[in-house]
């Protein structure tokens, strides 16, 4: 969402991903859009985190629109 420093944004998402996982409580879905996809590539820093989020049973949401131009 929005503009911003590029490195401090893929830090603090990161950040937030991986303390998702290690929270009790899951959220039950996790929306994905824009530039956001990309995270959900192999060889993104973060897809581990996704991974472990999908088997504790948060939904992945993405943009389709936007998968299609990664």
């Amino acid at each position: 969402m929005g503009r911003g420093e590029k490195e401090l944004g893929g830090i603090l998402i990161r950040a937030l991903l991986h303390t998702l996982t290690e929270v009790s409580t899951l959220p039950d879905k996790i929306i994905i859009f824009n530039n956001g996809v990309k995270l959900t590539t192999e060889g993104s820093e973060v897809i581990e985190d996704l991974r472990t989020l999908q088997k504790g049973g948060a939904e992945t949401m993405l943009s389709a629109g936007w998968l299609i131009t990664v």
